[in-house]
């Protein structure tokens, strides 16, 4: 299938500076140190590497062109995830009667955004904390992730759920859209989507019924009745509930937790602090593609350790490995680590910006545009009205 596209990560890197984006280079200079530099704390931290060759103003300059709108931004995401699938050794599992198939799973996160008094349509949400579960200000943000082993969890897809929409409705739209997409592989192949309890009803699965090649699993929660098709002649007062075998998801879980945990932690999903909404998600598109760039590198990194490190059970089974000549699958965590030395052995000349001898840069005296405030929408939930004690008699 994909894997015969396979390219190595240089050759990917400067693809990706063909692909007609606005400021490519300074895009590249961005993702590279998103995806190796350790130190930083903070985006801007970030152009203190060595592999970012601009000055750290071009991240608001990257930002600003790398897309300009939604529509636009959905353009873009699109362009990157063809390119990654087209080019990236996506693996493809195998069932125990060797039918290949993807495996997906959605989930929704709250990035906490309080801050940013300037941002528009922020909403209310809930954010687990180090104090417990708390509401907070935000976006509410829908994930589709392609799980491509089981310590690499794959966004495909992230949106930016409207304050007048819900979760649900806009992750059947990213399904829909994946699978009818001809220039990706899903709508070709068995798709398995793993999902959990905030998507086991009847509005998420029934719209997704009508593709044939897709099977939803779904984590229903404990107060879910499930009935069989009625057949026959009703005899009882209802129809009987069942309960189906017991299948646990937990290593799904578990990736989809880390997969967020590294995101806010490294990528700066949560820490990345703008008045703009667009370059909100400009960065989203930056994340996306650093998920990718790690991927693929980790077919092609070294893991090398301090000596106090050698003792962790994931350490010690890839350096064994690699003393073996063995294989053995990097976690995301482990290939960062290496990815600035796998970039020194890059040509940087395609990297470099290009040098003007005078740039245009603000006038003297230019008074800036004080930004608009805007207010966190709260959601009104709709409830049916109750009947009174006359109606019911």
């Amino acid at each position: 299938m994909y894997e015969e596209k396979k390219q190595n990560l240089e050759s990917i890197c400067q693809g990706l500076l063909s692909l007609g984006f606005s400021r490519a280079k300074a895009f590249m200079n961005l993702l590279m140190v998103s995806c190796s530099y350790l130190e930083a704390k903070n985006v801007v931290a970030l152009t203190a590497s060595h592999h970012y060759h601009y000055h750290y103003s071009n991240i608001s300059k990257v930002s600003d062109n790398l897309c300009k709108d939604k529509e636009e931004y959905g353009k873009v995401s699109e362009t990157l995830l063809c390119y990654f699938v087209s080019t990236c050794p996506v693996l493809v599992s195998k069932t125990g009667s060797g039918v290949m198939y993807y495996s997906f799973s959605q989930d929704m996160c709250m990035a906490y955004k309080s801050a940013s008094a300037c941002l528009p349509d922020k909403v209310y949400g809930h954010q687990a904390n180090s104090l417990g579960a708390g509401i907070v200000e935000g976006y509410k943000l829908d994930f589709t992730h392609l799980h491509a082993s089981k310590d690499w969890v794959l966004p495909i897809a992230i949106e930016i759920v409207a304050p007048e929409g819900n979760a649900t409705d806009l992750a059947v739209k990213q399904l829909n859209a994946l699978i009818a997409d001809d220039s990706l592989p899903f709508g070709k192949t068995l798709c398995i989507n793993n999902i959990d309890s905030s998507y086991g009803n009847a509005h998420y699965l029934s719209s997704l019924h009508t593709h044939e090649n897709l099977i939803n699993i779904a984590r229903l929660r404990g107060s879910m009745k499930v009935y069989p098709v009625f057949s026959g002649e009703q005899k009882a007062k209802s129809n009987p509930k069942i309960y189906g075998k017991t299948y646990y998801l937990t290593n799904q879980t578990l990736s989809k937790k880390g997969y967020y945990l590294f995101s806010k932690q490294n990528l700066f999903l949560g820490k990345f602090q703008t008045p703009d909404k667009v370059h909100f998600l400009s960065h989203l598109l930056v994340i996306l593609a650093s998920w990718w760039l790690m991927y693929v590198a980790k077919y092609e990194v070294e893991l090398k350790v301090p000596v106090w490190q050698q003792y962790s059970a994931k350490n010690k089974e890839v350096l064994f490995a690699q003393e073996t000549n063995e294989k053995a699958e990097l976690t995301p965590s482990q290939v960062r680590k290496r990815m600035a030395n796998l970039f020194d052995t890059f040509d940087k000349t395609h990297y470099l910006p290009t040098k003007y001898k005078k740039g245009k840069g603000r006038e003297k005296g230019t008074i800036l545009t004080k930004r608009e405030k805007h207010k966190t929408i709260k959601k009104i939930k709709i409830r049916p009205k109750r009947r009174s004690k006359e109606s019911k008699k």
